[in-house]
Parts: C-alpha cells; structure tokens; sequence
C-alpha cells in the first residue's frame, strides 16, 4: 500500500509541474501607461521608472530630459492623463528592464511634443539579446494626438528612439505595450518535467 501511495504522490507531483511549466513559460503582457505620473502641473521625471522599466534619455541636462505635461494642458497628448514629452531636440531615449532581463516591444504610442498635429520621423533601434541589432522609421501624420504603431520586436535587451526629421526633434509617448520573454531556468524545468514524465509513462509499459 505504500508503494502505491509514493506512485500517487510522484504521479500528482509530475502532473502539478506539467501544469505550471506552460503557465510559467506564457508571456505576460502589460502596458505601460504611466498614468501614476498624472499631475495637474507639468514637471520632469528623471529618471523614468515605471511598469519594471528605465526610461532615459541623453541629453545633456540630465534632470530635465523627459517630462509630463499637465493632465489637462493643451500638449498633453493623452488629456486627463499622462504621456511623457522629450524635453531637449534630436536626442535618444532608450528603455530597459529595470531588472536586466529580455522583453517583447509590441507597440508604443506617439505624438509630437505640442500636440499641435505636426509631421515627424522617428528612428528606432531594437537591440536583441545576442549581437542582433534592427532598426525601423515610422512617420507622424498630421493629426493630434496619440498614434499607435505596432512592432511585435521580440527578445530585446533595450529600445532606443529620436526624433531625426520635423517637430524640432522632441516628441510625445505613452502606452508601452511590452511582454515578458520566459526565463532559460523555465525552459529546463520543462525539459525536466518532460523527461519524468515521459519516464514514468515508460516504466508503466515495462
């Protein structure tokens, strides 16, 4: 009766990892919207934390390269809320994970700096875990307020984006939609429960 009982235990135990491998393995999605940043009065935010990301930009004066209009001023791109503008022309903001790790860049929001409907490209550069680097132009119509563009970047270890034509090289963005990429540590707990299971399944044949 015992040995049946220690069948039961392993059998429930193999099952119980089967189960949270996957779950574990699936990305989890979020957006960064950094509406916890949303002020009646516009300031700077540096340095940007927010949603388990650095946001950062190099421009010179380091206290005042990124800001947050007032929820209801005429440039804040997402009214009542927050969207973060780029403080100094032409410069480079980046972003990575506060804890080092691999992320999915699915889209971002954007808009110029004023809100006023201007034109503008702005250069991407993806940099993937490895030595992979992408990069991708995309163009502000005429049009106020927010626009989405989706890139579906995956693997990353940081983003990095500037203004390089129009809106005096500033800018606006807002909801960061990003994903987590499963740990290697997850992927071996799989290969493992796999193995025993499997196993298991073999010495039941035998």
């Amino acid at each position: 009766m015992k040995k049946m009982n220690v069948k039961v235990n392993v059998a429930a135990a193999l099952l119980a990892g089967a189960l949270f491998v996957p779950a574990a393995m699936a990305s989890t999605t979020s957006v960064i919207d950094f509406n916890e940043l949303t002020s009646d009065d516009t300031y700077f935010v540096d340095p940007l934390i927010s949603g388990g990301f650095n946001f950062t930009n190099n421009c010179i004066s380091s206290s005042n390269c990124l800001g947050v209009w007032g929820k209801d001023h005429v440039a804040q791109a997402d009214p009542g809320h927050a969207a973060i503008f780029v403080n100094s022309g032409f410069t480079i903001t980046s972003m990575n994970r506060t804890d080092g790790g691999t992320f999915n860049l699915i889209s971002i929001d954007l808009a110029d700096a004023y809100n006023t409907g201007e034109s503008s490209t702005i250069d991407f550069t993806f940099y993937h875990s490895g030595v992979a680097t992408t990069s991708q132009s995309v163009t502000l119509d005429n049009l106020i307020g927010l626009q989405t563009f989706v890139f579906n970047e995956t693997n990353l270890t940081s983003v990095s984006w500037q203004t390089s034509i129009g809106d005096g090289g500033y800018g606006q963005f807002d909801n960061v939609l990003v994903s987590s990429v499963p740990e290697p540590e997850i992927y071996a707990m799989l290969l493992v429960g796999l193995g025993l299971v499997g196993f298991t399944s073999r010495r039941k044949k035998v």
